[in-house]
């Protein structure tokens, strides 16, 4: 059964202009921590990110405080089942904020985004693509090839030349762009 998502919260590092600055003298800073995705299942998405891409299991839980099932878009008879957050390889405790990661909320009921279609097909606007900076990008091509995982850009030569590329679809439709230089 394939996976879907809805892009639930992300943050981006964002500092300032001029401009913004002469309307406050207190400066706004952000920086990514985690995209979070609602799924419908949340094994394929953490076997997907932990087998090509590194990640590992960080934190599990089940969301049930109505403030975080405000925030997760958990509304009516909807259940959140079970909430997992994944890091790339260097993530520390004691420097949470050093690599962003990916989150996954399992809710019962999650529908299908309207853009979850046939991969080989243009990006949408409001569409999230995921960009990753990999080693070994042509062991990750073949695990995806022996996954099944859907890919969209096969591996080759980047645009631009000074790298190699590839992009495949994790298991909620979201397109993950790999480079290594």
């Amino acid at each position: 059964m394939r996976a879907f998502i809805s892009i639930l919260i992300a943050a981006v590092t964002v500092t300032a202009t001029p401009d913004a600055l002469a309307q406050s003298d207190t400066p706004i800073e952000g920086t990514l921590r985690s995209a979070s995705f609602v799924s419908n299942d949340v094994d394929a998405c953490v076997a997907f990110y932990r087998e090509l891409l590194g990640y590992a299991v960080i934190g599990e839980s089940t969301i049930t405080a109505e403030k975080s099932r405000q925030v997760v878009g958990a509304v009516g008879d909807n259940k959140v089942l079970r909430y997992v957050s994944m890091a790339p390889a260097g993530w520390t405790i004691e420097n949470p904020d050093l690599r962003a990661g990916v989150s996954f909320i399992q809710i019962e009921g999650a529908e299908p985004t309207p853009f979850d279609q046939d991969g080989a097909r243009a990006s949408r606007a409001g569409e999230l693509i995921l960009a990753h900076r990999v080693q070994n990008i042509a062991e990750i091509a073949r695990r995806a090839e022996a996954m099944g995982v859907p890919i969209v850009a096969p591996l080759g030569k980047s645009g631009s030349g000074k790298s190699t590329s590839m992009a495949v679809l994790d298991p909620n439709g979201v397109r993950v762009e790999m480079y290594e230089y």
